[in-house]
């Protein structure tokens, strides 16, 4: 490739290479790196942002660095849930999510705790103002409302059952960001 007289294609190569050599180098440092993979909104209005299924080569190419996947993947939260279960260094993370998925939010989690191992979800968000408060409440329900089907079911215990919200609202985002903070125990 000449200098100045790359194509689109050139330039691709050159993104996708420079973003694996800083995954490899987040991965060293211990640096979870942190992406969005869903929807977004912006002052347009929603943007469309790589899809868990496309950011999966990348993720697999990169297996020593922690991946947070942010907004749940939505509209495909099942991706993100598949890709959770089945790599290690993937962290599904749902802010916005519950926003967006509104009444289907309780389903949706009920589907994460069902698939993906207790320690790769968690609760965070980029968001600010009310926003968050909303987005708070909805999750708090969403999470209480697939928790209480599970244990009412009798596929988890009460105390598992506050374990995997203690984890995925608080303990799990300490883990994957090294945070001094003490963590709920149940």
């Amino acid at each position: 490739m000449t200098p100045g007289k790359g194509d689109k294609q050139d330039s691709v190569i050159v993104e996708d290479a420079l973003s694996v050599l800083c995954a490899r180098a987040a991965g060293r440092e211990g640096i979870p790196v942190q992406i969005h993979a869903g929807l977004i909104w912006t002052a347009w209005g929603p943007t469309r942002i790589p899809l868990v299924k496309e950011l999966s080569p990348f993720i697999y190419s990169v297996p020593e660095t922690t991946f947070v996947l942010f907004h749940g993947g939505f509209p495909h939260p099942d991706d993100l849930a598949h890709l959770a279960a089945t790599m290690t260094n993937v962290r599904a993370e749902l802010n916005w999510m519950p926003y967006w998925a509104g009444e289907r939010f309780a389903e949706v989690i009920g589907q994460w705790i069902d698939m993906i191992p207790n320690d790769r979800m968690l609760y965070g968000t980029d968001s600010a103002g009310l926003s968050c408060l909303t987005h708070d409440m909805v999750t708090r329900e969403g999470l209480a409302q697939a928790l209480e089907v599970r244990v009412s079911r009798g596929g988890l215990s009460k105390p598992a059952a506050l374990q995997i919200a203690a984890n995925l609202l608080r303990n799990n985002a300490i883990d994957v960001y090294s945070l001094s903070l003490p963590k709920y125990v149940v």
